[in-house]
């Protein structure tokens, strides 16, 4: 059929194709369409396999696999290793109770239970990784039992009948429960699991539990508890899992994972120790005697409190600190310690030292804040009178700025590279008062030159009361290269 009469006759004409003819315009001969008909059959076509391979994969695959597996039938050629500390022995293990298809896997529960008075109590996983969580609270009955629930999450009943809740025990006494499992290294990522353990309440007040462990690699790990229960030693550690410890009273405290956040609030009346890596610490901390706070590229951020040593350290991140430091104000000998430690990142505290004496004199801290390529601010809000006070601080690369309280009693030294600037900030009556409130006048004797290298330096003594009391009682040293340094005293 030739082309409508209305136009011109062209011969060996295209469908579709644009022509020119002899009157100066384009005519199609029959409407391009909008959408190029080749590429939207590719496209239609490309989607129609898409939906087709996802309910392969996400629908037809899972029901076929959802069937019972005998274990006894799996080829023990795969990867079934099971390790476990060579003083733990498993003992009877727990049937599932309970069974539940879903409509893309299978849920399974089982229960358990163990000695409210047990000297060691510890939570183990093994065998394959699986995920899932680990949450321990306090119930409201009373009992002496401690209640376990499992709550296990798989795509199909051989990984069901390949994971077990076992009792186990050590050679040195205590009750554990494990979560093993043992399937083939192909299914490894269909299993998750939920522990909840619910402490009982005492009939004595408080609920006073020895020790208390845990290791469970890739499972998070939650403890929401408050002063009612009390441990003498709270052992948590994972792997590629956060860790969250709310509400926490203890004698001994660690708290260790990798490639995860920390966080919580925690009383330890002897050793606290946190860490990880590749993640962020953060919270309140407190220990009289040691609290040990480590990561690596992660921030740290929070309150911490001691009468004795904290060390805050990271890598590649800032912190933010809230520090209080106590001091019994009569042994010099004994001295209360600051360590925070940081690279390529910035250091913020705020700290308070603090004399424990009735009349809240005296004090012996010795702090350090030293990080590099990144601002160094460190304010000190209180400082005890007649605290010995010393302090280093420092960076590179950046500015740094320490802000004593007028209080403060000693040496001080201010420095940076040449070409930058130093800046003594002298606190003037009648804005500061005798802290010891014996209407003394403050002193101060400031010099300015040269640093070491050709830098810039400031440098002095500052005291209260006639004399020369202010020699020797603390040491304050603040150093930075090309960056500003501010010292106000």
């Amino acid at each position: 059929m030739g082309a409508p009469e209305s136009q011109p006759q062209i011969r060996n004409y295209i469908p579709g194709q644009i022509v020119y003819i002899p009157n100066p315009e384009l005519v199609p001969l029959y409407p391009t369409p909008l959408w190029p008909r080749p590429l939207f059959g590719f496209f239609i076509r490309l989607v129609t396999l898409v939906f087709v391979c996802w309910v392969t994969i996400k629908v037809i695959i899972p029901a076929a696999l959802r069937v019972s597996i005998p274990w006894s039938r799996i080829d023990k050629d795969y990867d079934t290793h099971m390790v476990l500390p060579s003083d733990v022995k498993v003992n009877d293990c727990a049937g599932w109770e309970t069974r539940e298809e879903g409509w893309y896997n299978i849920i399974a529960t089982t229960s358990l239970q163990l000695p409210v008075d047990s000297e060691r109590l510890f939570f183990l996983r093994d065998g394959r990784v699986m995920d899932g969580s680990f949450t321990v609270v306090q119930g409201d009955s009373i009992s002496d039992k401690i209640d376990v629930e499992v709550i296990l999450t798989a795509k199909n009943d051989g990984l069901v009948d390949g994971t077990q809740v076992c009792f186990l025990s050590r050679e040195t006494g205590g009750h554990g429960v494990g979560i093993l499992a043992e399937y083939p290294r192909h299914w490894n990522n269909g299993v998750s699991v939920g522990i909840v353990v619910t402490l009982p309440q005492s009939p004595h007040g408080k609920l006073a539990l020895k020790t208390f462990e845990s290791h469970l690699p890739f499972i998070r790990q939650s403890l929401t508890l408050d002063d009612n229960v009390t441990f003498q030693k709270l052992d948590i550690s994972g792997e590629f899992s956060t860790i969250a410890a709310e509400g926490i009273f203890a004698d001994q405290v660690m708290l260790k994972t990798t490639n995860a956040a920390i966080s919580g609030s925690i009383e330890a009346s002897e050793s606290l120790s946190i860490s990880t890596t590749n993640a962020k610490i953060s919270g309140k901390f407190t220990s009289p005697k040691s609290l040990d706070i480590n990561t690596s590229n992660g921030p740290i951020s929070g309150r911490f409190w001691s009468s004795d040593f904290i060390s805050l350290s990271t890598e590649n991140a800032h912190i933010d600190a809230d520090v209080d430091l106590f001091h019994d104000g009569v042994s010099d000998e004994k001295v209360t310690t600051l360590k925070i430690r940081t690279t390529n990142g910035a250091i913020d505290g705020t700290i308070n030292t603090t004399s424990l004496l009735p009349t809240g004199l005296g004090g012996s801290f010795n702090i350090s804040a030293i990080t590099t390529n990144g601002k160094n601010t460190l304010k000190f809000p209180t400082i005890s009178p007649r605290a010995n006070l010393s302090l280093t601080a420092s960076t590179q690369a950046a500015a740094i700025a320490v802000e004593l309280d007028e209080a403060y009693e000693g040496d001080f030294n201010v420095q940076t590279s040449r070409w930058e600037k130093v800046d003594v900030v002298v606190w003037r009556n009648p804005r500061v008062s005798d802290p010891e409130g014996r209407g003394r006048q403050r002193h101060v004797d400031l010099m300015r030159g040269g640093g070491g290298g050709g830098g810039e330096r400031g440098a002095g003594r500052v005291w209260w009361g006639e004399g020369d009391g202010g020699k020797g009682k603390g040491k304050v040293d603040v150093r930075t290269s090309y960056g500003r340094a501010t010292l106000v005293v």
